[in-house]
């Protein structure tokens, strides 16, 4: 069992990490393409799919923290 937990808590980290990293590279992406001004823009593809992530990762490292205790 013990086991078990840990095994999911790697994959819910490795999982959060993922998508913090994701996030990062589309956000850089996105400055490098078309400026800061597109940092705020939420028509931009680049930056859906980044909140997207950021949201999917602040869901994971929670599920992390509350697995981890």
């Amino acid at each position: 069992m013990e086991k078990e937990r840990v095994e999911i808590e790697q994959i819910t980290f490795v999982g959060a990490m993922l998508m913090l990293g994701i996030t990062f590279v589309l956000a850089a992406a996105a400055i490098l393409s078309n400026g800061l001004k597109v940092l705020f823009d939420l028509t931009s593809n680049y930056m859906r799919v980044a909140v997207f992530c950021f949201a999917i990762y602040v869901i994971s490292f929670s599920a992390y923290l509350v697995i981890a205790n």
